[in-house]
């Protein structure tokens, strides 16, 4: 069979649109991630429904980071550089510090930032800070399995030396969370979700993602390196997708609200095996889960409950040991 029209090979190719100048209402830019020839098609087939609509709340979320002075950690991963491009091309006019363990030599703006080193943490995060936006993590679950320690360092000590160093200041933390946080089964996961009782018991933010498709090393980058679609390992899972648009969106929502766990709907799960399918035309190789990966994800955990804020497609997740709910 020919292969669907869906190559994923370069990943962080983007394109600016003008609203105006395509036909919008407004004069507004919406950065729009793509790939070589990934279509909205593709990216329909993937997340199973059409990406959310999110040009309602751009004029807000502008308004809100206007002179603000914003931290990112990890801020060479794909959501440090969809922040940029968002603030940017949309000439928000802020100070962002971008900060990383790994540097652009071209760019001395950059900062070294090692977030397990509380000396260096200390060093970096001022009282001048609006908004940290916490990237920084070891996120790689099979990973954690084998190598726990640099796990447990790097997403729970690197947090709370972040929350250390602003715990005297009006600076608000947004930490990047997952769903493997719920009802954990990884370290992993784990990690994550002590970090977010961490962050939340200090009155700061949580954003809760789920699958980003066009984050870096995700499954079809992966798939789009082997020709022969036949030969894809294929694990038979369920996986709940967003956009890399929707996740920044939901970033900088959640820097704009009140202190809580924030996320943004996915729609229904998708199964891999069919997916793929979907993609190709073929089925792929059906390969055994790893240590460290989980068969089925959740939308949210036993003692969470998803709370309509009428800003949808945002939503609140509460937990009964959140002190909100005390």
């Amino acid at each position: 069979m020919a292969l669907l029209a869906l190559k994923l090979g370069t990943l962080f190719c983007h394109k600016i649109i003008n609203l105006k100048e395509s036909g919008g209402a407004s004069p507004r830019f919406l950065l729009l991630w793509v790939t070589m020839n990934f279509d909205s098609i593709a990216l329909s087939k993937i997340l199973g429904r059409d990406e959310h609509n999110l040009n309602s709340f751009w004029e807000e979320i502008c308004s809100f980071y206007t002179d603000k002075t914003i931290l990112i950690t990890g801020a060479n991963g794909s959501l440090g550089h969809g922040i940029r491009e968002f603030l940017y091309s949309n000439k928000v006019v802020c100070n962002i510090i971008n900060t990383d363990i790994l540097l652009y030599p071209q760019d001395k703006s950059w900062k070294y930032l090692d977030v397990t080193n509380f000396d260096n943490v200390d060093l970096i995060v001022d009282n001048n800070i609006d908004i940290i936006f916490h990237f920084a993590a070891d996120k790689h679950a099979p990973k954690g399995e084998l190598t726990p320690e640099t796990t447990i360092s790097i997403n729970i000590e690197g947090t709370t030396n972040i929350l250390k160093c602003v715990s005297d200041s009006d600076t608000k933390i947004v930490l990047a969370s997952t769903c493997k946080s719920c009802n954990p089964e990884t370290i992993y996961g784990s990690t994550k979700l002590i970090a977010e009782r961490l962050v939340l018991n200090a009155g700061h933010n949580v954003a809760r993602y789920y699958n980003v498709v066009q984050s870096s090393d995700n499954v079809f980058e992966i798939w789009d390196k082997i020709e022969d679609p036949s030969k894809h390992k294929v694990m038979p899972c369920n996986r709940y997708f967003i956009s890399i648009d929707e996740a920044v969106a939901l970033t900088l929502f959640a820097g704009m609200s009140e202190s809580g766990r924030y996320t943004i709907s996915p729609g229904e799960s998708r199964y891999m095996v069919d997916l793929h399918f979907d993609l190709y035309g073929v089925d792929g190789d059906a390969e055994f889960p790893r240590r460290g990966d989980r068969v089925s994800e959740l939308r949210h955990s036993t003692s969470e409950s998803i709370v309509d804020i009428n800003s949808y497609p945002f939503e609140k997740i509460l937990s009964e040991h959140d002190a909100t709910m005390q």
